[in-house]
């Protein structure tokens, strides 16, 4: 065989693992430069889901309302300033057919107490997104509330 036409493995070699070396090193860093931000917000949705729990205890109690899983009914969403909290609302409590959902503007940000800002009865229809179906924008706050 004619040595011209054989490609040199060793540097083929050393540079994919030079290029593959890198990427990992370029996941492991993204990985870790998001770590404190999905934290915050895992914080947030857990203090959303226990405001959830008390309204709802004070509203009817769970055979009224479904709980605010992330699927076509319900989720909890961490916006920049105030969290959106969906789930649906069952007509009477054998009933396993929604009627509405109910949308609560929390404000769980930052060392304040978590408190609903407002309450919203709005469509059942989920709007979908590319990542799946969403409470949404959520209503507006009241006036007067930054």
């Amino acid at each position: 065989m004619d040595r011209s036409s054989e490609t040199p493995s060793g540097v083929s070699g050393r540079r994919g693992n030079i290029i593959l070396g890198l990427a990992i090193a370029g996941v492991a860093i993204a990985a870790i430069v998001n770590v404190p931000s999905t934290i915050e917000a895992n914080r947030w949705v857990k203090r959303d889901l226990a405001i959830w729990q008390t309204w709802v205890a004070q509203h009817g109690g769970r055979s009224v309302y479904g709980r605010p899983f992330p699927d076509e009914f319900g989720s909890v969403e961490a916006h920049d300033r105030f969290d959106v909290v969906c789930f649906p609302h069952y007509p009477r409590p054998p009933s396993k057919r929604a009627d509405y959902k109910v949308y609560l503007l929390v404000d769980s940000h930052g060392s304040r107490p978590v408190r609903i800002l407002r309450t919203v009865h709005g469509p059942l229809r989920p709007k979908p997104t590319a990542s799946g179906p969403k409470c949404g924008k959520g209503p507006k706050p009241p006036p007067g509330v930054k």
